[in-house]
Formats: C-alpha cells, sequence, structure tokens
C-alpha cells in the first residue's frame, strides 16, 4: 500500500473544507430566513415597523439570496477555492452591519439601542464560532480580526460605555482562542477517520484495527504466530466468466465477495487477499486469538450456507449457481507487513499456507466442499462433526496428509 503521508491527507482536508463551506452556507440561508422573519415580528410589536425598513429589508433579502445562491453554486462541485472563504467571511460581517446601522438609523430599536449593541456583538461572536469548521487557522485569524474591528467600531462610535469597548473585544479574541481550538480538535477528527478509510482500502480491517490500538506496526517486518488459515475457491468461475458479459461477472463477484467477506469480519477473520474468485483469510494474527481455529471453521460453514442463499437468488434471476470449496490449516506462520516502504502488503508467508492451497485442490478429488487437515480438526474436533477422508499425498510433501470432511456443528 501507499504510504499515507501528510500532503495527501492534508489534501483531504482541502477537499472537505469545501464540503465545509457548502454545509455553513446551509446555515446561513436558514439564519436569514429566521432572521427576516423575528426582524418583521419584533417591528411590528414594538411599532417601528416603517415602509423604508420595508424596503430595506426586501433589498437585504434580495441580495442575500444572490449572495446564498452564487456560493451555493461554487460549492457545489467541491472545487478548491482557497479565496472563497475570505470572500465569505467579508460579505458575511459587511452584510452584518450594514444591517445593524440601517436599523439603527431609522430607529428599528427604538429606545433599546444598548440591547441592539449587545446583540450585535453576541451575534459577531456566533459568525466567529462558525469558522472552526472552515479548518483553516489563517481563515479563523482572519475572521478574529474583523469582528473585533467592528465591535470597536461599535463600541466606540455608537455607545458612551466604556465596558463595551473593553470587554467587547476581550470577548471576541477569546472566541477567536476557543474556534482555533475547536477547529484543530474538529481537523484531527476528520484526519483519523480520513487516515482509517485510506487504510481500509488496502489493509484489512483487523490490521487497522490493530493500528489504531497501537498493536500492530506499519513498519515492514512480521512475527511469528499460530494461525488458522482459509483458503477458499469456486469451482467453474473462469469458463463462467468466459461466456458472460464482463459487467456481469463483475457484479456476481462483487455480491459473492462482499458476503463472504461479512462472514470473515464477523468470525474475527482477516482478509488477506483476493486472488481472481479465491479468498485467503487467516484467523489468529495480526491480533492473537485463541479459538482462531474455532472461528476459522465457524466461518467455512457459514460461508457455505451464504453461498446457497446467494445461489437461489441467482437462479430466480436466470443466472449459473457456483459451488465453492473450502480449506483450513492450522499452523505457524509469519505475519507481517511485506514489501517497500513506499507499497507494502499484511500477509502471511509459510510452508502453511501452500498446505492450505494443496488441501483445497483435494476438493476437486474427494468432490467435498470443505477440508480440514489434521492439526486444524484435533483442535475443533470437540464442536465440529468430521469425518476422515484419506491420507492423502500432496504435492511438494513426502508424507501423504490427513485430511477430514467437515459435517457441520
Amino acid at each position: 500500500m501507499h504510504r499515507l503521508d501528510e500532503p495527501t491527507i492534508r489534501a483531504a482536508l482541502r477537499e472537505h473544507e469545501m464540503r465545509a463551506e457548502h454545509r455553513i452556507n446551509r446555515i446561513r440561508a436558514a439564519a436569514i430566513a429566521t432572521a427576516s422573519v423575528l426582524d418583521l415580528t419584533y417591528a411590528t410589536l414594538a411599532r417601528t415597523l416603517s415602509s423604508r425598513f420595508l424596503v430595506f429589508g426586501a433589498l437585504a433579502l434580495a441580495f442575500s439570496a444572490v449572495y446564498v445562491a452564487v456560493v451555493h453554486r461554487l460549492t457545489r462541485d467541491e472545487t478548491y477555492r482557497p479565496w472563497l472563504k475570505y470572500v465569505t467571511i467579508t460579505l458575511d460581517y459587511v452584510l452584518l452591519l450594514a444591517i445593524f446601522l440601517e436599523y439603527r438609523h431609522i430607529g428599528f430599536f427604538a429606545r433599546r439601542v444598548d440591547a441592539g449593541i449587545g446583540e450585535m456583538i453576541v451575534t459577531l461572536l456566533l459568525l466567529n464560532l462558525l469558522s472552526a469548521f472552515r479548518y483553516s487557522r489563517s481563515a479563523i485569524l482572519y475572521s478574529s480580526a474583523v469582528a473585533t474591528a467592528i465591535s470597536l467600531y461599535v463600541s466606540l462610535e455608537l455607545t458612551d460605555s466604556l465596558d463595551t469597548a473593553v470587554y467587547a473585544p476581550i470577548m471576541l479574541i477569546g472566541a477567536g482562542l476557543l474556534t482555533l481550538s475547536l477547529s484543530s480538535r474538529l481537523a484531527d477528527l476528520f484526519l483519523q477517520a480520513r487516515r482509517r478509510e485510506l487504510l481500509m482500502r488496502f489493509l484489512p480491517r483487523e490490521v487497522v484495527n490493530g493500528v489504531d490500538a497501537g498493536e500492530v506496526d506499519l513498519e515492514l517486518g512480521g512475527r511469528k504466530q499460530e494461525v488458522t488459515i482459509l483458503l477458499s475457491d469456486l469451482r467453474g468461475f473462469t469458463a463462467l466468466a468466459e461466456h458472460r458479459d464482463p459487467q456481469q461477472v463483475v457484479a456476481v463477484l462483487n455480491e459473492y465477495f462482499t458476503a463472504m467477506a461479512a462472514i470473515i469480519w464477523e468470525c474475527r477473520g482477516t482478509i488477506d487477499k483476493f486472488i481472481g474468485d479465491a479468498i485467503l483469510a487467516v484467523f489468529g494474527a495480526p491480533v492473537a486469538q485463541p479459538d482462531h481455529a474455532l472461528q476459522a471453521v465457524r466461518a467455512a460453514l457459514r460461508m457455505q450456507e451464504a453461498l446457497g442463499e446467494l445461489n437461489r437468488g441467482w437462479s430466480e434471476r436466470g443466472s449459473p449457481v457456483l459451488a465453492m470449496g473450502i480449506a483450513l490449516h492450522t499452523g505457524t506462520v509469519v505475519a507481517g507487513n511485506v514489501g517497500s516502504p513506499q507499497r507494502m502488503e499484511y500477509t502471511i508467508i509459510g510452508d502453511p499456507v501452500n498446505l492450505t492451497a494443496r488441501i483445497e485442490e483435494l476438493n476437486k478429488t474427494y468432490g467435498t466442499r470443505v477440508l480440514l487437515s489434521e492439526t486444524t480438526y484435533d483442535l475443533v474436533r470437540d464442536h465440529f462433526a468430521a469425518e476422515l477422508v484419506s491420507a492423502a499425498p500432496v504435492r511438494g510433501r513426502s508424507d501423504p496428509v490427513r485430511v477430514y470432511k467437515l459435517v457441520g456443528w
């Protein structure tokens, strides 16, 4: 797999930034609509409703609608536009200040001038806090600076209150620091989720869980572990694929892999790799588990049951049904990351892997669906019913290998 360096993750964060701007625009639209209704209600109740208020309100609402529509269009395709956040921050504050000054001029607040300034400061705080979702330190600093400047202007020019002139900027600076901290935490959470999502594309789920828990290292290397290996293979799929539409073949294979992978994961197994139409899975690595053999045999039984359900569905749609052979073998392997620092793969290496493949081939010879090696059978004999098939000669082995046909629980 490719190492997930910080530039790659940061690029993903930039993509997410535009989605965040899109969500902020939705909040902007909702806030403008709500504020318009509340302002109209207040003006009616306070008897400050006038024709000038209605005209200005209509113009402000029209400008806001165009503003929201343009931002929606610019953020819909998620193309990264680094300048957009600064434009929207500036327009938000300019629009807020223009509305406040006009309302004050036409007497919208009646005798509640100080209360209007208090509401203005609170709105500045909320607007600044909204910048946390932009994941940009520079944007937050810019927003904090603009909000503080506006609070100073409003406090010094429109009131005689020294307390407001002193404490409003302090509050906004504090809110800016809080916004920076919140944004940093949100960015960290996103980066962790994104890193995990990317790792899941290249590594088995158990490996990713082990990385998160600090139990698995992504450095090259491995360690010896006793595991149970599961190898499944579809019968006649290659011949079937030659006479079918490629899209249909891929759809069937993906449906099959999805069902089988879910069972393996539920039984705490790790999918090593998909090999054509075959699945190589391991139980007991990377995180050791004492009942790896039991879980592997349980998975094999459930996989055969799931294939039966898939076959019924495919048969109803007129698609050919499939058969699957599974082999299980327990042994000591080297499990770890193999490859180069630029591209690595978590896998298992050792003679048990080769022996599992040889045992799977015996399914064709004996017409069986699930075969267990003697080492696996010895670990699960008290829990599952199995019958000795033969002490079969195996390619690459001087001594015959005893294999057992799995009957059931």
